[in-house]
């Protein structure tokens, strides 16, 4: 296993570019200095607010750090959407995908489920929704962004740290939204 892990972390793009350069290790000073703005940003939020929260409230202040670092590493992650090699290998796992179903006699069928902090960064959302746009032309794509949007995202979504999950009413909506979809463009082709 150790050796599998070691190969991926050689060969995975990701791993470099995203996991890697956010370690902290010795010399911690650098690793500090590498993400600079970052690393200043959650350092002045924890020093400026420490001060003002209690021990009662180092949850709040633990979630706000987490809320921080999500929102940066889907920021991050949506500019892979305008990345040419990162595009590229997207697009070859998709038709991968489709020519594999297409042989079992499936439908492939991409659904994007967006986190709640995709929809409040609108200019992110922007980007995978123009992406996937265009993906749509070979494979077939329900984008939940613009449905979800119409709704109360309180109600949609649990309030987990993450920011990804939906509540029982949202799991109820997307299954509605995603059966009508199949049901009224994607059933004819069978």
């Amino acid at each position: 296993m150790k050796n599998i892990i070691k190969k991926i972390q050689l060969s995975d793009r990701f791993y470099k570019d995203r996991f890697k350069k956010n370690i902290f290790e010795f010399p911690y000073i650098y690793c500090f200095l590498r993400n600079f703005k970052f690393n200043l940003n959650i350092l002045l939020y924890l020093l400026t607010n420490k001060l003002i929260f209690s021990n009662k409230q180092t949850n709040t202040l633990s979630e706000k750090l987490f809320s921080i670092v999500v929102k940066r590493n889907i920021r991050e992650a949506h500019k892979y959407y305008n990345d040419d090699y990162s595009k590229k290998l997207f697009y070859e796992i998709a038709i991968n995908f489709k020519n594999l179903a297409r042989s079992r006699k499936h439908i492939p069928i991409i659904i994007i489920f967006p986190q709640l902090i995709d929809l409040k960064l609108k200019k992110t959302t922007e980007i995978y929704q123009k992406f996937f746009k265009k993906l749509s032309k070979d494979i077939h794509i329900i984008d939940l962004t613009s449905f979800l949007l119409k709704k109360n995202l309180k109600k949609i979504y649990t309030n987990d740290r993450y920011g990804g999950h939906f509540s029982k009413l949202g799991n109820k909506t997307i299954s509605k939204i995603i059966f009508s979809e199949i049901k009224n463009k994607y059933i004819k082709t069978l």
